[in-house]
């Protein structure tokens, strides 16, 4: 019995696999590497971990924010922000809720608010939205990493004295 030729398309849930484009294959290619680095990983983490996780996604926000011409964000540029938001939030959880109240300057519903939507409706994500989304990152973000490092300091230093003998 001759065996059948694969077909050049991969089947999907019974449907044929749409082709994705450059700016869908990049996206994908930075949530492996966050995948891979663990950034994404639902396991739980100690607060320092994800205050480190969530600065370096503040970092990596701020610094590409800088490439934005005239403030906006182009469609290439979504997927990407949209993914640095979503690691940026999602850290939060990880967070104890005593830190959350002694640390209100660090907006913490918000960030999750913003990973909640961009994780469940992402089709809903108008220019309006990311009109929004500009004007944070330029604006509050730095801040907010400025805070989460405070926070960071001062938690390795409780940590580090829990350790001493």
């Amino acid at each position: 019995m001759a065996r059948r030729k694969r077909h050049h398309k991969t089947r999907f849930n019974g449907a044929a696999r749409p082709r994705t484009n450059k700016v869908a294959s990049e996206a994908l290619a930075e949530v492996n590497y966050y995948i891979r680095t663990n950034q994404l990983n639902r396991r739980k983490r100690e607060p320092t971990r994800a205050l480190q996780l969530m600065q370096n996604a503040a970092r990596d926000l701020i610094l590409f924010s800088h490439e934005w011409s005239n403030g906006e964000i182009t469609e290439q540029d979504k997927d990407r922000v949209g993914i640095l938001l979503v690691i940026l939030g999602e850290n939060t959880r990880h967070i104890d809720e005593r830190v959350k109240k002694d640390h209100p300057e660090i907006p913490w519903k918000d960030l999750m608010g913003v990973r909640n939507f961009l994780t469940h409706n992402p089709h809903l994500a108008d220019d309006k939205f990311w009109c929004h989304i500009s004007e944070f990152v330029r604006k509050d973000l730095p801040k907010i990493k400025a805070e989460t490092e405070k926070l960071s300091a001062i938690l390795s230093r409780i940590q580090d004295a829990a350790w001493q003998p």
